[in-house]
């Protein structure tokens, strides 16, 4: 396997090479080397599952086309759910507004009709 020639991975998934046991690897065992990557005769060696394993992720209804898809998904809801919410608060906008107009013209009128009375009430101390 790649551990015995010198090839691992560390926590983070970054490739480590141990380049005297890769070259002891490749002086001793060429052949044996060459058939952990080429999978002569047997269709198993590493370059056939890195690519059966990249083929997994990226290829057509890969993993990661499915997630592309999920994410592109939910970013069209988002922008769905964003787009009815911002209707929501025009309307919303609206409403307030002619509600202060309304509330305006009421204080306007009861201001009037205020003055009204009491230009009325010093008339009446007039006589």
């Amino acid at each position: 396997n790649l551990v015995e020639i010198g090839i691992s991975f560390d926590r983070s998934g970054d490739l480590q090479i141990d380049e005297a046991l890769l070259d002891e690897a490749l002086t001793d065992n060429p052949d044996d080397v060459q058939a952990l990557f080429a999978s002569i005769g047997t269709g198993d060696g590493v370059v056939t599952r890195l690519e059966d394993t990249i083929d997994r992720y990226l290829g057509s209804g890969g993993l990661l086309a499915s997630v592309d898809q999920q994410v592109d998904n939910a970013i069209g809801s988002l922008d769905r759910r964003i787009a009815s919410m911002e209707e929501r608060l025009i309307l919303r906008e609206q409403e307030l507004r002619l509600q202060f107009t309304f509330a305006d013209q009421a204080i306007s009128s009861l201001n009037t009709q205020g003055d009204s009375l009491g230009s009325l009430g010093s008339l009446g101390q007039l006589f």
